[in-house]
């Protein structure tokens, strides 16, 4: 038969036995795999750090103004009086614009009209010339002396850098083959 324990003997069971705290082995692992991979990508995993601080600081005046952009955007999108009075400029700035077009054709025409006008007197003085027997080339204006185009070229000044200019042929055997 087996003996009954006693109460005494069950607590100092109890008392003698301390308890171990063991981890449960996922976590091990994960802890393991963790140190693992720091030992072996540590630099590089600290080099990739201080270089997304770099770029995060120079991209952050970037970010902060497109967003205040885009807050202002919204203002001014809500903004009926601010709307209305952009409205009122263009429609300024357009009827300014299709004013000054509008005179610059004016003037045009007028130009053109005299232009037209000067042709049909020179016709009419080219055919009363003609009546009288007259040549229609000798006219007053023709006759003065034409402007040459190039003042300063001399072809006895040597080649002045044009592209014209005469080079000689190639010396060697020819390219043909044979």
């Amino acid at each position: 038969m087996a003996a009954i324990p006693n109460d005494d003997s069950l607590a100092e069971d109890v008392k003698n036995t301390v308890p171990q705290n063991e981890d449960p082995a996922f976590i091990s692992s994960g802890v393991n795999i963790l140190f693992v991979t720091i030992q072996t990508y540590g630099w590089l995993i600290v080099g990739v750090l201080v270089f997304c601080v770099y770029l995060a600081s120079k991209l952050r005046p970037t970010i902060d103004r497109w967003r205040s952009q885009q807050q202002d955007a919204i203002f001014k999108k809500s903004d009926v009086n601010a709307a209305s009075s952009r409205m009122e400029a263009m429609q300024k700035a357009r009827q300014k614009m299709q004013e000054q077009l509008d005179k610059q054709a004016e003037e045009f025409k007028i130009k053109e009209a005299e232009r037209e006008e000067k042709k049909r007197l020179e016709k009419l003085e080219d055919y009363d010339r003609m009546k009288q027997g007259k040549s229609k080339l000798n006219k007053p204006d023709e006759q003065k002396a034409k402007k040459s185009l190039r003042d300063d070229y001399s072809p006895l000044m040597g080649d002045s850098g044009g592209a014209c200019g005469w080079r000689p042929s190639r010396r060697g055997p020819s390219a043909g083959g044979g």
